[in-house]
């Protein structure tokens, strides 16, 4: 009877102290209980990472190996301006192209009219229907508040996207070299004689959307000389999450071998990232699934990384109103505070 007793009260003990370890930035969530239903909930947790140390270079997922991903290199070509656009009182937007994996991709610069260096910010859109897709569409808000801030703004129409050239994108490594290698043209052409002559190539930093988001964390993970990194309703970095980007043969390879999917996930390599992430979410999205930020968050400062977590009641996939300006505000002083 009294051992029964003591196991109780050990028991007690341990639930008490448990409960210390939640993450704080769990526990100051406002309403997360008007956050919907998500289906198969159970599937969204951490994978386990592989107890493989790399990917066979006799399997069909190697050419998106990390491993293969390093020794790549980016930024041949330059940027070309293509034609002007309508600009704003504080900038010049032009249409520009470059060239990444022998395609050519389009997208458009904005560049303060304002005299001295800016930094840099590589603003990323999410997935659009091709039929409808623009060049000016609805990321370039958004692109240009951060530029009338005092920032050059680069916004890629990525591979697929007219009028950008079509390219496989498995696992949207293609999109991913398609941002690696405009980060490193930039580096590259950033002081010279030209429109990119007011660019400080030490001060780069990256927004995503959605799609975007989740390129944003593959690019990250590669180039430790970004230093900042808004992330806004983006996809899981972990690709045995995510079930989608497979196609053909890969599909099947891809369900019997699990380790390797996790391989090649940005999740299994944020160890490597150096820039300050900025994490945003609405608690009210159904395209996206708010854990797979709750749980980036988590293990992003489990590793000690520079992380800010905030998750929007009621708020969907794409920000309006009273939410976008607090949204805005808040990306542009995280900018400030790591680019400036």
């Amino acid at each position: 009877m009294h051992k029964k007793i003591i196991g109780f009260v050990l028991f007690c003990l341990l639930i008490s102290s448990c409960s210390s370890l939640v993450p704080s930035y769990l526990s100051s969530i406002e309403n997360t209980t008007s956050m919907p239903p998500i289906e198969n909930a159970a599937s969204f947790t951490h994978s386990p990472i592989s107890k493989i140390s790399s990917v066979p270079t006799d399997s069909p997922l190697y050419p998106y190996s990390y491993e293969v991903l390093r020794q790549k290199q980016y930024g041949q070509g330059e940027i070309k301006i293509e034609g002007n656009l309508i600009s704003d009182a504080k900038f010049s937007r032009y249409l520009i192209s470059y060239p990444s994996d022998g395609l050519k991709i389009y997208g458009f610069i904005d560049v303060p009219l304002a005299s001295g260096k800016f930094p840099v910010v590589i603003a990323l859109h999410g997935h659009i229907n091709l039929n409808v897709y623009r060049t000016m569409d609805y990321s370039s808000r958004y692109a240009d508040l951060i530029a009338r801030d005092g920032y050059i703004v680069i916004h890629p129409n990525l591979r697929n996207y007219p009028p950008s050239d079509n390219g496989p994108d498995q696992f949207y490594s293609g999109s991913a070299d398609d941002v690696l290698n405009l980060i490193a043209i930039v580096r590259k052409q950033a002081g010279q004689p030209g429109f990119l002559g007011k660019a400080d190539a030490t001060r780069i930093g990256i927004w995503g959307h959605s799609m975007g988001g989740g390129i944003a964390l593959r690019v990250i993970t590669l180039d430790p000389g970004i230093r900042a990194a808004v992330l806004y309703g983006a996809v899981t970095g972990n690709l045995a999450l995510r079930r989608f980007g497979f196609s053909g043969a890969n599909q099947v390879y891809a369900q019997s071998h699990p380790e390797e999917i996790q391989l090649i996930s940005p999740s299994s390599h944020y160890g490597e990232i150096q820039a300050a992430v900025s994490i945003h979410h609405g608690l009210s999205d159904t395209t996206v699934p708010p854990q797979w930020s709750k749980d980036m968050c988590s293990q992003l400062m489990d590793l000690g990384k520079n992380v800010e977590c905030f998750f929007y009641p009621d708020a969907s996939h794409t920000f309006g109103g009273e939410t976008e300006q607090l949204f805005n505000q808040r990306s542009v002083d995280f900018f400030n505070k790591y680019l400036r």
